[in-house]
């Protein structure tokens, strides 16, 4: 089991940097990844967010309609930001 805490994202153009671990604690991160936002979509659905999220769709309508998730409907579906994304990842 791994416990994560101070997570941190920012979402600087070309790349996206997670870093996990404690410089409070005097410990070097643990993880940092990169990800290139260019390859990844701006909007998201209800499903790619729940996978990304790692919760179910379910949970992801259920914020929306809480207003605790900002979506838009394009069509019949929300979309969702990938700034959302990052924003829900850092208060979860």
């Amino acid at each position: 089991m791994v416990e994560i805490k101070n997570f941190k994202a920012t979402a600087n153009e070309p790349f996206s940097v997670i870093r996990l671990g404690s410089h409070s604690e005097g410990l070097r991160p643990l993880l940092r990844l990169e990800i290139k936002l260019g390859d990844m979509p701006s909007f998201l659905s209800v499903t790619q967010f729940a996978k990304e999220a790692g919760i179910t769709q379910q949970a992801v309508r259920k914020m929306i309609s809480e207003r605790r998730l900002s979506a838009k409907m394009l069509g019949e579906q929300y979309t969702i930001s990938r700034e959302e994304l990052v924003r829900y990842l850092q208060i979860r």
